[in-house]
């Protein structure tokens, strides 16, 4: 791995003064405005961890996951997710609403075994908790339940209550809307549903609203069973994240056909 390329690229990414991280039973957990530091050095220590055990690691979100990770961004839906972390040796997805798994090539699995078979001493009792982990993932599909028990299980591995390991990390403020419109077709997206295709206008019209609040972003998408259209805005606060969700929903109101009563504000 080249040193140069590594300083290079960290000093695009500096640490915020002041900024202490700490790591939770997930990695490490910060403000969502911290994520370009973050992120970058989690994607430094997967590459590691990668040339270390011979395997690919990825993470995959949807859109509506808050806050976004820039490494592997789907259409909502399972079946999208599953599909794209069974590209990885230990693929691990899971949306806001709760669906959500880890998957482990047989590769892995086989690799693992042998480690809790053959190494000695600390390395094969980790290989062998890590052995028994994977046995509690639902591996077929998002298992909101089995995940849980993974979670207590790592909680009481680590001494941490529910309570502290939310506390571990700082969520920005969000709002979810829908639209009612006469036909949802009218509605095409792209980049995993973060950016509208048609009609014309509505994204340009989303970026002008999103440009008005700090860190911000908006995205709308077609519902796959109603006649209506999803939004989704975040801010730096709850205010600014409403007041960005109903001027979506109202640009999307006048551009994609909306029907019934003009959106209003408030929640």
């Amino acid at each position: 791995m080249d040193l140069g390329a590594i300083t290079k690229y960290s000093a695009l990414h500096a640490k915020p003064n002041g900024l202490i991280l700490q790591y939770g039973t997930a990695g490490f957990r910060t403000k969502a405005e911290h994520l370009d530091h973050v992120m970058f050095r989690m994607g430094l220590l997967a590459v590691l961890r990668s040339k270390q055990t011979k395997s690919t690691i990825g993470v995959m979100v949807t859109a509506s996951h808050n806050p976004e990770v820039p490494v592997y961004c789907t259409k909502t839906g399972v079946k999208h997710l599953h599909h794209k972390a069974q590209e990885f040796d230990i693929g691990v997805y899971f949306e806001a609403n709760g669906h959500g798994t880890a998957l482990f090539s047989t590769a892995v699995e086989m690799k693992i075994k042998q480690s809790a078979e053959q190494l000695e001493d600390k390395k094969r009792k980790a290989a062998k908790m890590l052995e028994n982990i994977i046995d509690l993932f639902n591996q077929a599909a998002g298992d909101a339940i089995s995940d849980m028990l993974v979670i207590e299980a790592i909680l009481a591995l680590k001494g941490l209550t529910v309570q502290q390991w939310d506390a571990l990390y700082t969520d920005l403020p969000n709002r979810q809307l829908k639209v009612q419109v006469a036909d949802r077709r009218v509605i095409s997206t792209t980049d995993a549903e973060r950016q509208a295709v048609t009609p014309p206008g509505l994204q340009e019209a989303i970026n002008d609203l999103v440009k008005k609040y700090k860190l911000s972003r908006a995205f709308v998408r077609p519902s796959g069973t109603e006649d209506v259209v999803r939004v989704y805005a975040e801010a730096d606060s709850q205010e600014s994240a409403d007041h960005l969700a109903h001027e979506v929903s109202l640009a999307v109101f006048q551009l994609a056909g909306g029907i019934g009563e003009r959106p209003q504000p408030g929640f």
